[in-house]
């Protein structure tokens, strides 16, 4: 079974951070910023041993009732190809792609 637990006295007031747990541990995170009208997801990740359990799906529907509570109507995320069909079926939508650019090594 796993918990969504929200961080209070974060030192910013318009981001709310979530973390998963499972038996106590923390095995996934997720960042809320709402410091705009639009409620942006970040840092969304589950440790590679605890997924498949719905532990992104619970933080991230918590962060959206959280948005919502807050009277927002519009949240927003960049999702990895792994972590893609998890936010469709949410209920996401792809409205944009973009590149991923590296600089070379010294």
């Amino acid at each position: 079974m796993s918990v969504v637990d929200r961080e209070l006295g974060f030192a910013y007031p318009d981001v709310v951070r979530l973390a998963g747990r499972v038996g106590g541990k923390t095995v996934g995170t997720c960042t809320l910023s709402l410091g705009t009208e639009v409620g942006a997801l970040y840092c969304i990740a589950t440790h590679p041993e605890y997924r498949r359990r719905g532990i992104a799906t619970a933080l991230t529907g918590q962060a959206l009732r959280i948005t919502r509570e807050s009277g927002r109507r519009i949240a927003a995320l960049q999702a990895s190809s792994e972590g893609e069909p998890v936010y469709r079926n949410i209920g996401f939508e792809t409205v944009a792609h973009y590149r991923l650019f590296q600089f070379p090594e010294a």
